[in-house]
């Protein structure tokens, strides 16, 4: 996972990780300013479609050694979280 998912990964690690300690409203607002790029939206879009492909887990996307967001209690939890912050921006 080291060097694939680029733009999740940097959007994980800069905006949502405790270590950032955002509020929700912030982490949106950053969220949303970012995606406005269409060029990074496409990315965001086809790496979220690769990710989920792969079998990769969504549960060390979002809780690992080096940054963690939230634990997460299942891979569909895990999922479902992503999905709700990014999914329905970009994959519609």
């Amino acid at each position: 996972m080291e060097m694939k998912y680029p733009v999740l990964r940097n959007l994980l690690i800069s905006v949502f990780s405790v270590e950032v300690g955002l509020s929700e409203e912030l982490e949106m607002a950053f969220t949303e300013r970012y995606l406005q790029n269409t060029e990074v939206r496409l990315a965001l879009r086809d790496e979220l479609i690769a990710f989920e492909a792969c079998g990769d887990s969504w549960r060390a996307l979002l809780d690992n050694e080096r940054w963690c967001v939230t634990p997460t209690d299942s891979e569909d939890e895990a999922r479902e979280y992503i999905m709700e912050i990014f999914g329905a921006r970009v994959l519609s």
